[in-house]
C-alpha cells in the first residue's frame, strides 16, 4: 500500500530514512525543519510512504521546486513506489537517488512520454575525519555577506552549464546562501581578488552534511581552487559534525580527482536525471 504522508507519519518517517542516513540528508533536513505536510514552501512537497504488512519499508518525496528524491530498502515495494510517482499528474524536474532505485524511476518516466534532457551516472560519496587529506591554498576563504550577488552569478553559471537552464527557486537559492554564510557553510576561492570558485553546504544534520553547488569558472579551473576551497569547507564540516557527503558524475574527472584527493569515498552508485520544464 503506498499513501501520501502526513504529520502524523513524521517519527516514522525519520527513522526509516535514518537507516541510511547519509543518503537521504536532505529529506531528513527538509523534514525536520519545513515538517512532513506541503505549505507551499519550495523546499516542501508531497512525501510518499509505501507500506508492507503496516510496517513503512520505502519513501519518495516529489518538492515544490522540481525535485524527486526516492529511497526503497525494501526491494517488494520498488516496483508500486516507481508505478505510482511515475503516473503522477505533477511532473519532477529532476529524479535523484541511489541507482537501483532512481534508475526505474527514471525509465517509467521516459516510457511514459516525459522528455528527458539528460541521465547522469554519478557516485556518492562520503569523507570521514580518518580520511581527509586537505590541500589548502591562499585563495581560500570562507564566503561573507559582501559575496552574495557574486556568489549568485556563479550558482547561476553553474545552473546553466549543467542543466541548461536557471532553478524556479534561485530566490530562495539565494537567502539560503546568505543563511549558510553565517556558519561556515560558503567557501571561496579567489583569483586576482576576484571570487571565482565556490564549494557550499546544501543542508546539513547532526551527523552530516550535503556539499554542493561546487563550481570554478572555466578559464581558471586547473589552478587548484577547489582543492582549496573543499578542503576549508570539509575542513568545517568534519570539526562540527563528522562526515561530508556529495555526489558526482562519473564523467567528471576532475571533480572525482579534487573529492579522491582530499579523502571522499564511494558509498554507491547514483543516478540523476533531468526533465526539461514545458
Amino acid at each position: 500500500m503506498i499513501r501520501l504522508l502526513g504529520e502524523a507519519d513524521r517519527d516514522k518517517a525519520l527513522a526509516l530514512l535514518d537507516r541510511d542516513h547519509e543518503l537521504n540528508l536532505i529529506m531528513i533536513y527538509d523534514i525536520t525543519h519545513f515538517g512532513i505536510e506541503d505549505r507551499g514552501h519550495p523546499f516542501q512537497g508531497q512525501y510518499y510512504g509505501a507500506f508492507r504488512e503496516g510496517d513503512l519499508g520505502g519513501m519518495a518525496a516529489l518538492f515544490n521546486f522540481g525535485s524527486l528524491f526516492i529511497y526503497a530498502p525494501d526491494p517488494a515495494l520498488l516496483p508500486e513506489l516507481v508505478e505510482l510517482m511515475a503516473s503522477l499528474e505533477r511532473k519532477p524536474s529532476y529524479v535523484i537517488g541511489r541507482a537501483e532505485w532512481a534508475g526505474p524511476l527514471i525509465d517509467a518516466l521516459v516510457r511514459g512520454g516525459q522528455a528527458v534532457a539528460g541521465v547522469e551516472e554519478q557516485e556518492y560519496m562520503a569523507l570521514a575525519p580518518n580520511r581527509f587529506c586537505p590541500r589548502f591554498g591562499p585563495g581560500a576563504r570562507f564566503a561573507e555577506p559582501r559575496d552574495l550577488d557574486r556568489l549568485m552569478e556563479l550558482n547561476r553559471a553553474f545552473q546553466l552549464e549543467y542543466f541548461g537552464e536557471l532553478s524556479d527557486a534561485e530566490e530562495e537559492l539565494g537567502r539560503m546562501a546568505e543563511m549558510r554564510m553565517l556558519d561556515g557553510g560558503i567557501a571561496v576561492g579567489e583569483f586576482g581578488g576576484e571570487i571565482v570558485s565556490k564549494a557550499e553546504i546544501m543542508v546539513r544534520t547532526s551527523l552530516a552534511a550535503l556539499v554542493g553547488g561546487v563550481y570554478t569558472v572555466p578559464e581558471h579551473r586547473g589552478r587548484g581552487l577547489s582543492f582549496a576551497s573543499m578542503s576549508l569547507l570539509c575542513e568545517g564540516i568534519l570539526a562540527r559534525i563528522g562526515k561530508a557527503c556529495l555526489s558526482v558524475s562519473r564523467e567528471n574527472a576532475p571533480a572525482q580527482r579534487v573529492y579522491l584527493g582530499i579523502g571522499f569515498e564511494k558509498l554507491c552508485d547514483y543516478r540523476m536525471a533531468h526533465f526539461p520544464r514545458p
